[in-house]
C-alpha cells in the first residue's frame, strides 16, 4: 500500500497524486498524512482525492516542532 508523507509540498502534491492514480496497477489504496503543513497542501489533496475511497487521508500536528 503506497504512503505518501506531506508537509508544506503544495508544489509538488498534486503531480504526486495523479501520479499514483495514473499507475498500471489498478489495485491500490493510499494513505497521505499531511505532517502540519502551513500552506494549501491539505486544500490541493481534498480536491484530488474527492470521491476516491483508495485514499486515506490523515493529518496530524507537525512531529518536529
Amino acid at each position: 500500500m503506497p504512503s505518501m508523507p506531506c508537509y508544506n509540498y503544495s508544489k509538488y502534491i498534486k503531480e504526486a497524486i495523479d501520479s499514483i492514480k495514473n499507475s498500471t496497477y489498478k489495485q491500490w489504496n493510499c494513505i497521505i498524512v499531511n505532517d502540519g503543513s502551513i500552506d494549501n497542501s491539505e486544500d490541493i489533496i481534498f480536491k484530488e482525492i474527492n470521491n476516491d475511497d483508495r485514499f486515506t487521508y490523515i493529518k496530524q500536528t507537525n512531529k518536529l516542532k
